[in-house]
């Protein structure tokens, strides 16, 4: 037990130690961190009222003065006359060095020469017109690869219905050849077997007419016609051989008794015929049988050329009907092989567009060029126009320079007094150049122009004199008032007239243009207004409560200075129109944003 004991004091005892070095840190770091953090001191922005003066300060200018200009290319000699001197028209005010080397001379004469020259080339260039007609077949090329392309994947979206359709073709057309054929086949055997009977027809008619010949060649006579039946008179024969005149059978001599003197009649002739009709008593009676079996065998044979007319007719349509119903089934066929080679439905579409795509291409590379060519012309044209500028420039120029190498001097104008002379000896001079202003002696005109708040401005007229309060002159008379055009919206820039009889120009002036008396909604003591590059601000005091007490820090405001009396100021900025904003309106070290300070009151002090 007194071990226990002893222990629990031990821990008693550095719990109190610890508590009591805890109370000390606490204490000396307070102290230390109030040593450090500054000092500031707030006041809460409130509503009130400022009575304030609308007063600006602007510059004096000449309205009626003479400015005096160089001449191009020329260099000050001597200057004649200062500032602030008095001249009469007509006095020199510095003279020129002459231009024994006319540099800038030659070269604008120079670069005249080299324009005029360019411009004669182009003339006579022959004109450069762009040639459209690649883009225009590369269009129509692309038009006939897109119509192919469509064509292909119409077939394939077709190739179920068009196979199906050749495939009933050549089933149709199959079972129609196989009838032609048949027909085919059966009118060539029929011309066969009636060509193999002309040819054996005429087979047998060779021997005959062979015999025939022989006849003939042995002098037989031709045999003639036979009687009509009931005719007796016998046949007559050719009596080439016989020696017979035939003066005894001249019928056509009625008087004739022939050679015996008898003019009976003789007895009627009975003809002794045969099987075929034929006279066996006719001395042709041998050739007339061959010409008779002849005579049959062509009678046949006509026959027989007569059936084979018909039938080579029946052959030839029914082969023409056979080669076309074939050559429909072969296009068939090939339509259907064809549609094996056809791409996939994909890959057709994909064609399609690939094809459009070329033909798009192709339509935009032609605008492209057009529009390209028509830039090109306008690029000319503004380069020629350019250059005729130049020249004509070039020309004024030239001739004013000419006109000015005569020129020794310049002098003044008017008269009156030298004001901000520019030059000195030795200067380079331009058309450009201000050698300087000349200011009327009397009737001087001058202005001065005021910024003042657009509100202050409500209470400015035209014709309104203000009260100047610094400046050498005695009036000062409203003219116009404007919008400033770098803040149109809250700045006004009046415009004055004064007294010139005393002015000169550079000299400042400063009028007031009344009082003004306004209610504000965040009034603070000035004191708490700051500035820097960036404009006018103040610190806005934040509180917060820790363990240890309170806790400040500042934040920094942008804020704008509506109108102040000097010693308060009417702001307006982000979240200070609320009724406990603390703003520090003096601190004894410079802030920062954000930094930690402690209040104090300083009016106690």
């Amino acid at each position: 037990m007194a071990k226990g004991s002893t222990r629990r004091a031990k821990v008693v005892k550095a719990m109190i130690a610890f508590v009591l070095i805890l109370a000390l840190l606490t204490f000396f770091s307070n102290t230390i961190m109030n040593l450090t953090i500054p000092k500031v001191m707030g006041t809460y922005a409130s509503r009130g009222n400022l009575s304030y003066s609308n007063s600006a300060r602007g510059t004096i200018e000449v309205e009626n003065q003479t400015e005096v200009k160089g001449l191009e290319g020329r260099t000050v000699d001597q200057v004649m006359v200062t500032n602030y001197d008095q001249v009469e028209k007509g006095d020199v005010l510095l003279t020129l060095k002459s231009l024994e080397d006319s540099e800038a001379l030659e070269s604008k004469r120079e670069s005249l020469k080299e324009l005029e020259r360019e411009a004669e080339y182009e003339a006579r260039s022959p004109s450069d017109t762009t040639d459209f007609s690649p883009y225009r077949d590369a269009i129509n090329s692309a038009k006939t690869s897109l119509s192919e392309a469509k064509d292909t994947l119409s077939q394939v979206q077709n190739k179920s219905a068009v196979e199906n359709e050749n495939r009933k073709i050549i089933d149709e057309e199959s079972a129609k050849a196989v009838s032609l054929e048949a027909s085919v086949k059966a009118a060539a055997e029929t011309v066969e077997d009636i060509q193999k009977q002309i040819d054996a027809i005429d087979a047998a008619i060779a021997p005959l007419q062979s015999q025939i010949d022989v006849y003939v060649a042995l002098g037989t006579p031709t045999p003639t016609p036979s009687p009509a039946p009931g005719e007796t008179t016998p046949p007559v024969t050719n009596t080439e051989n016989t020696g017979d005149t035939g003066d005894a059978g001249d019928a056509g001599d009625a008087g004739d008794t022939g050679d015996s003197g008898d003019s009976t009649t003789p007895p009627p002739y009975v003809p002794n015929l045969d099987a075929d009709g034929l006279d066996k008593n006719s001395p042709t009676y041998e050739m007339d049988k061959l010409m008779y079996k002849i005579a049959q065998y062509e009678e046949q044979k006509e026959a027989l050329e007569s059936q084979l007319e018909s039938a080579q007719a029946r052959l030839t349509e029914a082969s023409a009907e056979l080669a076309e119903c074939q050559g429909k089934i072969n296009e068939a066929q090939q339509a259907i092989d064809a549609l094996g080679q056809l791409p996939s439905e994909s890959a057709a579409q994909n064609a399609v567009t690939s094809a459009q795509n070329a033909v798009n291409s192709a339509q935009k590379s032609y605008n492209d060029a057009q529009t390209q060519a028509g830039i090109t012309a306008d690029k000319n044209k503004d380069a020629i126009a350019d250059r005729n500028a130049k020249i004509e420039k070039l020309k004024k120029e030239i001739e004013e320079l000419e006109k000015a190498s005569k020129i020794k001097e310049i002098t003044a104008p008017v008269a009156g007094y030298i004001y901000n002379f520019s030059v000195m000896s030795g200067d380079e001079l331009t058309a450009k150049t201000i050698v300087t202003y000349i200011l009327p002696v009397t009737d001087r005109i001058c202005s001065v122009t005021f910024s003042f708040t657009a509100s202050a401005a409500q209470n400015i007229w035209v014709g309104m004199p203000l009260e100047v309060t610094s400046g050498f002159i005695e009036g000062c008379t409203v003219s116009s008032m404007k919008p400033d055009p770098n803040d149109p919206r809250n700045t006004r820039l009046v415009k004055c007239i004064v007294d010139g009889s005393d002015a000169w120009p550079g000299e400042e002036v400063t009028v007031n243009a009344g009082r003004g008396n306004d209610n504000y909604k965040c009034v603070v003591p000035s004191s708490a207004v700051s500035e820097d590059n960036s404009g006018s601000f103040v610190y806005v005091i934040i509180g917060s409560s820790t363990p240890l007490g309170d806790k400040y820090v500042v934040k920094r405001v942008d804020v704008t200075v509506e109108a102040t009396d000097g010693a308060a100021s009417a702001i307006k900025g982000e979240g200070l129109d609320k009724y406990d904003v603390m703003i520090v309106v003096r601190a004894e070290k410079p802030l920062e944003d954000g930094q930690r300070v402690r209040l104090e009151d300083y009016t106690a002090k």
